[in-house]
């Protein structure tokens, strides 16, 4: 029974941040001393911040490694935050703050600029099919062409 009413009971302490109060970043993978947009959301009168961490170098908002407060003004409008990484590669942690608490987190990766722009490409899965489609039309052409010429060659008998 214990096990069971666990999820409850860390439910009512508040230990989850409501599913408003949510960090959001433009990039998860960023060139030196670029820019990510950051969103954080919450409920309407709520000071927001965002405080940044980095494996190298200091990242800064706005010159600062915590971020001034943003006041929320509506539960559905999130306020933004303009992170500039540091320009050296590595990692990047952005928490969201609200009311001097912390809801959520995200990891930036600050990689090459080759490495940021290959990010921009969906994944591929699976194997790579182009060539085996072509060899399968030329082959059922092919058998097709084969078909058609022995039928022929029948007629004119």
């Amino acid at each position: 029974m214990a096990l069971a009413s666990a999820p409850t009971a860390a439910l009512a302490a508040n230990a989850y941040p409501a599913p408003q109060d949510a960090l959001t970043v433009n990039a998860q993978r960023v060139v030196p001393g670029g820019e990510v947009m950051v969103s954080v959301g919450g409920p309407a009168g709520s000071e927001a911040q965002v405080q940044v961490t980095s494996s190298g170098e200091d990242a800064t908002i706005a010159g600062t490694v915590t971020s001034a407060v943003k006041v929320i003004q509506s539960d559905a409008t999130p306020v933004m935050f303009t992170v500039t990484v540091p320009s050296a590669s590595g990692t990047v942690g952005v928490t969201a703050l609200l009311d001097g608490v912390a809801v959520d987190t995200a990891t930036i990766s600050v990689v090459s600029e080759a490495a940021a722009a290959a990010s921009d490409d969906l994944s591929v899965t699976g194997p790579e099919v182009v060539g085996i489609a072509v060899a399968a039309i030329v082959l059922v052409g092919g058998g097709a062409a084969i078909a058609i010429a022995a039928r022929r060659r029948r007629d004119d008998d």
